[in-house]
């Protein structure tokens, strides 16, 4: 599933509410690695020939997750400032709303209709 995040106040939301996930989902994924390797180690010897097989796949999901803690080290912090910069962003620039991307709340579907003024965020962001 893919996440869409637009500059406004609810992509700025999104991004600090996955910066706080991200971490208690790595750490999950460290809990149950351990726990697959608890139990590969107390059956490996009844699995003969594969143990091998096995003892690489649990070796894998344990590379995986160490390699997902360090990815991940600075990024909640900086997901926090992008959601802070888009947030003055927004502050600086009050005509831009992107919030009715979603839906418009005077039941139109928050595309522009004619005659509307719209900001193109793409020449405001590259100054």
């Amino acid at each position: 599933m893919a996440i869409l995040i637009t500059i406004s106040r609810e992509g700025a939301q999104t991004l600090r509410d996955f910066a706080q996930a991200m971490p208690y989902a790595v750490e999950c994924l460290s809990q149950d690695t351990e726990t697959l390797r608890t139990v590969f180690e107390s059956v490996s010897e009844g699995l003969g020939e594969i143990e091998p097989d096995f003892a690489d796949i649990v070796d894998l999901c344990s590379q995986a997750v160490a390699n997902a803690q360090e990815s991940i080290e600075g990024l909640p912090a900086d997901l926090e400032r992008t959601a802070t910069a888009i947030d003055h962003y927004l502050d600086d620039h009050p005509e831009i709303d992107a919030g009715g991307t979603t839906g418009g709340s005077d039941g139109t579907d928050g595309a522009p209709h004619i005659g509307a003024r719209v900001y193109d965020t793409k020449v405001h962001t590259r100054r």
